[in-house]
């Protein structure tokens, strides 16, 4: 063994602690996100199934947040078959906020089914490009190959979780919910006017 070769294994170790410490300063610090769980009532004022959408968003990320730790990540969300994905795009866009202004490192994508051809209406590279990618589908619809390699989360939403329809029915004041003995399901006892 030479003198050099401790050395060489020490400017190695310093390469390797250096490039390290960038990342780890790249995914923490340079594109931070955080979860905005304070926007429920601008959810509300858009519509009540909005709001639901929101609440849903919210605990799916909180349960998720591995997304917001790793580098890049592609995250495929689930959606009931008859629920707008829209909705969840403006939940997304008043929930989820970037820290660094003028970079947002965070695409959307509402995943479409094929078109009449077979095609798509999209091209997945563009999403793919972006360091996080949050894809909304229909629970049941073709996800596009592409997205499917690339993903590294899959979830399915829960958007009618006893605990929002209970929160909602307060925020309109609709009275309480109750259980049917039953079917064990929840209902709605005061509020005849109420629609998604």
């Amino acid at each position: 063994m030479n003198a050099a070769d401790p050395n060489d294994l020490l400017h190695a170790a310093i390469e390797h602690l250096l490039e390290a410490t960038a990342k780890v300063q790249t995914a923490v610090s340079g594109f931070s996100m955080k979860l905005n769980r304070r926007d429920a009532a601008t959810a509300l004022a858009s519509s009540p199934r909005r709001f639901l959408a929101y609440c849903a968003l919210m605990r799916l990320m909180k349960a998720h947040n591995h997304f917001f730790a790793a580098a890049s990540s592609v995250m495929v969300i689930q959606v009931p078959k008859d629920w707008p994905l829209r909705d969840f795009e403006y939940a997304t866009q008043i929930g989820i906020v970037v820290a660094r202004k003028g970079f947002n490192p965070l695409k959307i994508l509402m995943h479409s089914s094929r078109t009449r051809k077979g095609n798509w209406d999209f091209s997945p590279s563009d999403y793919l490009a972006a360091q996080k990618l949050i894809v909304f589908i229909h629970t049941g619809t073709e996800l596009h190959p592409e997205l499917e390699i690339s993903a590294d989360t899959t979830a399915t939403i829960d958007v009618l979780c006893d605990h929002h329809l209970d929160s909602l029915a307060r925020q309109l004041d609709a009275g309480l919910l109750c259980r049917t003995a039953h079917t064990g399901n929840t209902l709605r006892t005061r509020c005849a006017s109420f629609s998604l």
